[in-house]
């Protein structure tokens, strides 16, 4: 088959058409990229507190995490060896030890821990827990430990508080009334 002189250049031309036209496409078009970074939430406190002269003072909880949080606590009192060893022995409150718990109306006592009825924003603290504790006399072989573990659970959903700690949370508050 043979093309005439005409019959080539149109060829050409459209194929010089439609190759111009697809880089104009080309140029015309731009493609970008949007990234949503989502920090994802983290729970964890940490215990403050002040100890001086065997004198535990002002013990509350830190919001340690990068969302709002419930938190509950426990206080372990016992005596240790001098190897740091839990002896079976429990100290007497008001005989071995004194201990005086804020009268915070926020902390809520059940089954025991103490549970701060309101969530606890990131970097906040919650009330003072124990206002002081000291140890009565001395001890032969064995010293008083009082030990405040505490847990957190992201405040939103309430349900995953109410589930885990078999708590009410109404108006973003705990309830242990059931």
């Amino acid at each position: 088959m043979h093309l005439s002189k005409k019959q080539l250049i149109i060829i050409t031309s459209i194929v010089l058409l439609f190759a111009a036209t697809m880089t104009t496409i080309a140029y015309l078009t731009k493609s970008s990229l949007a990234a949503n970074e989502f920090e994802i939430g983290r729970v964890s406190n940490q215990i403050e507190e002040k100890f001086q002269n065997n004198i535990k003072e002002d013990v509350k909880v830190k919001n340690t995490g990068n969302v709002p949080s419930y938190v509950r606590a426990a206080i372990i009192v016992s005596f240790k060896d001098e190897n740091g060893v839990i002896l079976y022995e429990k100290p007497v409150k008001d005989v071995d030890y004194e201990l005086t718990l804020s009268t915070s109306s926020n902390w809520l006592y059940k089954d025991g821990y103490y549970y701060y009825k309101l969530p606890v924003e990131a970097n906040a603290s919650t009330d003072i827990l124990i206002k002081k504790c000291i140890e009565l006399g001395t001890h032969t072989n064995k010293t008083l430990d009082v030990t405040i573990i505490s847990q957190t659970i992201q405040a939103n959903p309430e349900e995953a508080v109410e589930e885990a700690w078999n708590v009410n949370v109404e108006n973003h508050n705990i309830n242990l009334e059931s």
